[in-house]
């Protein structure tokens, strides 16, 4: 009998611009293999074209733990790299992929099953 291991690994990100009428806003969608451990992702773990986010980067959480929305309000740039250190799974594993170049308004990246 074999059981299948699942590394932790980002699934999806899909990023997408957006206005609310006073802000413009760009919205990086994440998901992952399997929940994350929401108190590992924070404007110290998740950088920025190497920088720790600011306060005008917020973070949303899905319900099941697999997806995070990181909204950067009124964004300096048009394009992002984007790096996660130290995000973890509520099994403890760290992250395998974690840096993403030239990320903008239309990118999609998709990996295996959804």
């Amino acid at each position: 009998m074999t059981t299948e291991q699942t590394e932790f690994t980002v699934r999806s990100l899909i990023v997408q611009n957006n206005s609310n009428g006073e802000n413009s806003l760009m919205e990086i969608t994440v998901r992952f293999s399997m929940p994350i451990d929401p108190r590992t992702v924070t404007g110290e773990t998740v950088l920025l074209n190497g920088s720790k986010c600011g306060s005008n980067v917020f973070f949303h959480f899905g319900r099941k733990g697999e997806s995070v929305r990181i909204t950067i309000v009124n964004p300096e740039e048009e394009k992002y790299t984007l790096k996660f250190e130290g995000i973890k799974s509520y099994k403890e594993d760290v992250l395998k992929e974690n840096f993403f170049e030239n990320i903008q308004d239309g990118t999609e990246i998709v990996k295996g099953r959804q």
